[in-house]
């Protein structure tokens, strides 16, 4: 059984957990970040290691990366950013 690590206040409640796995050359890792919201507006972000996660959220960490990106994927191709501050220099203002 895994450590319990989050700890929530007594008017907090957990709104989404999201598995983002992230690696590098010669690393690699798969944390749950876990988003906790107060009942008065604040959002804080959580992270549970591997090794802080039970077995039942590790068996299911594949499926949830896999969703969790494809869920991003999908949000971003639907999104516009605003130009840079750099980018608006070269504007032509009429």
């Amino acid at each position: 059984m895994a450590k319990q690590k989050l700890k929530l206040g007594e008017h907090e409640h957990i709104v989404a957990v999201a598995a983002e796995p992230a690696s590098g050359p010669g690393w690699a890792n798969t944390p749950l970040w876990v988003f906790v919201h107060d009942g008065n507006g604040t959002l804080r972000r959580e992270c549970l290691q591997p090794e802080e996660q039970s077995v039942t959220l590790r068996v299911l960490y594949t499926t949830a990366a896999a969703v969790h990106l494809t869920l991003v994927r999908e949000v971003e191709a639907l999104t516009t950013r605003k130009p840079k501050r750099k980018e608006l220099r070269n504007v032509v203002r009429p």
